[in-house]
């Protein structure tokens, strides 16, 4: 746990009138690093997260958030390449963005580019320009037209020269959380959330002329531009909005993190159960619900997490290969986006099982 005082302030418009949402004292504060051992991994710090909104910007953090507490190294796991559902949006996003913005020949640098840089080396391929990746999670060097820095994003990096500043997947979306009680959107090492609103607003604080914001990927991601020049903060209307729907979030997760244990109890008592996708979405249910030792086995389809633990726990990832041997009665899928690439996977594997989004199986509780 850490000592380090609450913050009182807003990160993005550093507004002193906050409302806390929800406290929850003792998270592992790793969802990406994946130990080898039960000992290492049981002895992952752990931290408290306070989510309190800004009344007058809108944005959600974590004003308890202790960056020293996390580790984002090369020995993260993060990327999502091995699904061809996710390949596929990303490379559509690439070659979206070289278009409508003209990078053609130009270069690139993109903040928190993962150890494997796999966005911003499909760009440099549409673009035929040169890379900049900045990320502690990678390792050093430069690979054709790439060149990737293991450094934290700070004020040294401000002359990079680029024709683009790529920012993907650092920057977290809570719409869809609010909306939908989420809780499982909500861990450590997201220190903050936005929404649309409060992502312009940001960014117009900072001088910048937002363009346009949408959503992605069935509304699980938050899409944005911006180009240099001045524009006014969001309206207060549309804070007053997030910030109600804050407060919402904040009374019923506590029912719907209940909701949740009861429903996975009852599936178990039905057949083995199977959480696919070990992450940090997984690593929330169980953590919150309490109920990892109820689950028969926690499953992803990345061949390098095959054989470690989810963090914080004394569960050991298994991959496709090993699910026969389980014989999972229920699958539960933890994003509904893959269901039908895992349901394939399953019944390839030889197993007959109900295959089911997280959010499908407490929609119909």
């Amino acid at each position: 746990m850490t000592g380090r005082p609450r913050r009182s302030d807003c990160p993005s418009c550093g507004g002193s009138s906050l409302a806390e949402i929800l406290h929850w004292p003792d998270l592992p504060v790793n969802a990406a690093l994946f130990p080898a051992t039960r000992t290492e991994s049981l002895s992952i710090p752990r931290g408290s997260l306070r989510l309190t909104v800004c009344e007058r910007c809108g944005l959600v953090f974590n004003a308890d958030h202790d960056e020293s507490l996390v580790e984002y190294s090369p020995r993260c796991i993060e990327t999502q390449a091995c699904s061809p559902r996710s390949r596929a949006f990303t490379d559509a996003l690439a070659r979206d963005w070289v278009e409508r913005h003209g990078l053609a020949g130009g270069d690139v640098v993109e903040v928190g580019c993962g150890p494997e840089a796999t966005f911003l080396r499909a760009l440099c391929d549409l673009t035929g320009g040169r890379g900049i990746g900045i990320d502690p999670a990678c390792d050093p060097g430069t690979d054709g037209n790439v060149t990737l820095l293991a450094q934290a994003f700070g004020p040294r990096h401000a002359e990079l020269a680029g024709r683009a500043l790529v920012c993907r997947h650092t920057l977290e979306q809570d719409g869809r959380i609010f909306r939908e009680t989420a809780f499982w959107d909500v861990y450590y090492e997201h220190c903050s959330y936005f929404t649309g609103e409060s992502l312009a607003t940001s960014l117009g604080s900072a001088g910048l002329r937002p363009g346009e914001v949408t959503l992605a990927f069935d509304g699980q991601y938050l899409v944005g531009d911006a180009r240099p020049g001045s524009d006014p903060n969001g309206s207060e209307g549309e804070a007053r909005e997030t910030v109600a729907a804050a407060k919402k979030f904040g009374r019923a997760a506590t029912r719907r993190i209940d909701r949740a244990r009861d429903t996975l109890r009852r599936l178990a008592s039905h057949g083995p159960v199977a959480v696919w996708q070990a992450g940090g979405k997984a690593l929330a249910v169980l953590t919150l619900t309490e109920i990892s030792g109820e689950v028969a086995a926690v499953v992803d389809g990345n061949p390098a997490k095959r054989g470690l633990y989810l963090p914080g726990t004394d569960r050991k990832i298994l991959g496709p290969s090993d699910v026969a041997a389980v014989r999972p009665a229920h699958v539960v899928v933890m994003n509904a986006v893959y269901v039908d690439e895992v349901a394939r996977t399953v019944a390839e594997a030889g197993v007959e099982a109900s295959v089911v989004s997280f959010e499908s199986l407490l929609e119909g509780s």
